[in-house]
């Protein structure tokens, strides 16, 4: 396949598209949302957003593939490399090391990501809408993070059945996207509550609680 470059020029007008669509994604929804609208809030004709990204499905992809990829790829190689130490070492990986290796990275970008507000509110948006195409890319981004995350936490805590791990991973990242949300300011809270608005103590925060539950004691499930 022949490699296209592209100019400064065109660099900057995909940057414009971009930006444009993840903000009225976020504020009109995806599907409420048409390329012509797009195009005239970006400045740049419909054959542009054709040319650079093919269709809407496809911009909307790379909208959230460029908040979440690097994101990703950094929860991904602290995983292997937990893995690979505790394999080296003839020991089980850490239960909070496993899950420092997804909570940590998250809170270190948060300011970054708080930065381009917009895509919180996508996210909510997207996942709340009724087609599932949004949902469908979603899952294709995280699939091999969370399949590599389930069968790290296999080895860390292998007297607890597979079903059960797995509703603790999603209970555990539903208390991540959680705590973003309330750090982001997206979630109201009671009048006189004033939350900690240090990153680095929120997500101290979170692993502990997150790690408590994953360790919890059987027992409670074979008593069912």
């Amino acid at each position: 396949m022949k490699k296209v470059t592209l100019s400064m020029k065109q660099i900057d007008t995909a940057q414009r598209i971009l930006d444009t669509a993840e903000r009225l994604f976020a504020q009109r929804g995806f599907h409420s949302t048409s390329t012509r609208a797009l195009a005239h809030e970006a400045r740049v004709n419909q054959a542009a957003i054709n040319y650079h990204f093919g269709s809407k499905e496809n911009l909307l992809e790379a909208v959230i593939e460029r908040r979440l990829v690097p994101l990703i790829k950094l929860q991904i190689n602290k995983l292997q490399t937990i893995r690979e130490t505790a394999l080296k070492e003839r020991r089980r990986p850490k239960t909070k090391d496993v899950l420092l290796a997804i909570v940590e990275p998250t809170f270190t970008s948060i300011r970054s990501l708080l930065k381009n507000r917009s895509f919180f509110t996508l996210a909510g948006r997207l996942f709340s809408e009724p087609e599932g195409a949004a949902r469908a890319i979603f899952q294709q981004k995280f699939e091999p993070l969370f399949s590599l995350l389930l069968n790290t936490m296999k080895d860390a805590l292998p007297e607890l059945p597979e079903e059960l791990l797995v509703w603790r991973l999603f209970f555990s990242i539903g208390a991540l996207v959680q705590a973003m949300r309330m750090f982001a300011g997206d979630v109201p809270v009671p009048d006189k509550i004033t939350l900690v608005d240090d990153a680095a103590v929120v997500a101290g925060l979170l692993l502990t609680f997150v790690t408590c539950g994953m360790k919890a004691p059987l027992s409670i499930y074979e008593d069912s």
